[in-house]
Parts: C-alpha cells; structure tokens; sequence
C-alpha cells in the first residue's frame, strides 16, 4: 500500500485569524479535518479495516497511513512500528466521523468513535498510544521550523468513556476515587530536545469530561515536534489499563509574519 500523503487546499483544511500584538504580526491558522482528501483516511469498519491494519489485518511492513496538511505544516508520525508491524493496534492518529452516543455500548470495535457530535462538519482525528517521551505518536513540522501549537479541541472516544463510567466487564472497574487519565503532551525543539511538558486532565475519578473542551498548549512555546499520549494510575501487571484513545480537532497553529 503506498504511503498516503495528503496535501488540503486551505479552504478544505484551515481557518485563518490574524492579529497583531505589539506589533507582531501573527496568523492563527486551525486544522479542522475537513474536505474529500480527509474522508479518504476514514478507515471501514473502525477495527481491522485495511488503512490502519492492513490485509487481513496483519499491519504494514512499512508506514502506510500518513498525513500531512499544506496549510498549516502539521505532519503526523503515522503508525506505530511494534511486534514486527506498522499497524494502528501499536499507536497512531486515524481520522474519523463515526459518533456513538450511546456510549454504554462501546468496546474496542468501536475505537474511532466519539460520544457527541463534532465541533464543525463531520470529521475529527482519533489519538491512541499510551507510554513515556521518546516512542508515542506525535505531530511535527517537517520542514525543520518551529511554531506555536496553541490548542486543539478534545474528548474521550466512546470506548475510553464508557470505560471510564462503568468498566470494561473483564478485568477494569469503572474509575474510583484517587485515580485518574490525563493526557500528556511534550514538546521537542528543531535539534530534538524535549524541551516542556504539559497535560490535561480527562478523568479526576468519576469527574470526567464527557464533551469537547480546550487543550492550551501554548506554554509548550515554539516546538517542531508535539508527542502525545494517555497516561494515569490506572494499572495492572502490564501498565496502564484504561484504552488509551481521546478524539481532538481545531488544532490551532501561530505563524509570525
């Protein structure tokens, strides 16, 4: 399968703001998913399907599912290369516009699923992996430069919240008192330091959120790299338990003039 890459006309992916501080010319310009190039990287059925696993859901030996907006420069890592395969099952952002709001259903065939409507058209980018600084999936600018990812918009998929509210009915409880989910995101600089980091809490036990809400990135500065992951003390003998998805669009991106 060859690698996908994915160049939107500003129209399909962006919308620009421009404003001035001390003057500064900056230009807010937000990725939003949106466009036929974007619905070509919906994967059918969520689980298994061919983008994100392959034939016969066997994963890739090379990284087949990538992106990369014009507009704003933002690139995706793509998938995860673990257990000998490049496959969404290891790590990666897939994008979606499946809705399940019915979220006491959901399990892990409903991964790209979200459990509100999204924020503007149809489509959205699911998140999952889960681990330390070095080795998750993440978004860079690879032209080498470096700008300001302001914020993005997300949410717990469906899986994740139901998980959340009511267990899986295997091995994990709904979330008690004292633990909690955040996810934690790390900026790199050009020469692949990590130079901050900051997270967003989506559970405080049963405190969780259950729409669209703002991540502020902005402390992170300027970064060419912004690794992600779904962290918390939720664990079992293998590591964290939860499932480790959240669902995030209106990526905003800060350009100097």
């Amino acid at each position: 399968m060859k690698k996908i890459n994915l160049f939107l006309a500003a129209i399909m992916a962006v919308m620009v703001f421009a404003s001035c501080e001390e003057g500064n010319d900056t230009i807010e310009k937000v990725l939003t998913f949106e466009g036929a190039a974007w619905n070509a990287l919906i994967d059918n059925p969520e689980y298994g399907g061919k983008l994100l696993y392959g034939e016969e859901g066997q994963g890739f030996d090379h990284n087949a599912y990538t992106w990369t907006d014009a507009e704003t420069g933002l690139s995706t890592s793509g998938l995860v290369n673990a257990w000998g395969a490049y496959a969404y099952w290891n790590g990666g952002m897939a994008i979606s516009n499946y809705v399940m709001t019915d979220y006491s259903k959901a399990s892990y065939t409903n991964q790209l699923s979200v459990p509100v409507a999204p924020l503007n058209g149809t489509n959205f980018c699911v998140f999952f992996g889960t681990g330390e600084p070095g080795a998750l999936p993440y978004l860079y600018f690879p032209a080498g430069e470096a700008h300001t990812i302001k914020s993005m918009s997300v949410i717990p998929t469906s899986y994740l919240l139901n998980t959340l509210k009511n267990g899986d009915g295997w091995s994990i409880d709904a979330i008690a008192e004292g633990q909690y989910v955040d996810i934690a995101a790390y900026g790199y600089d050009v020469n692949g330091n990590l130079v901050k980091e900051t997270s967003l809490r989506l559970a405080d036990g049963q405190n969780i959120v259950t729409n669209w809400k703002t991540f502020d990135l902005s402390s992170l500065g300027d970064i060419n790299k912004l690794e992600l992951a779904v962290v918390g003390n939720v664990n079992n003998s293998y590591g964290f338990a939860e499932p480790a998805y959240f669902a995030f669009d209106n990526v905003v991106v800060v350009f100097n003039e």
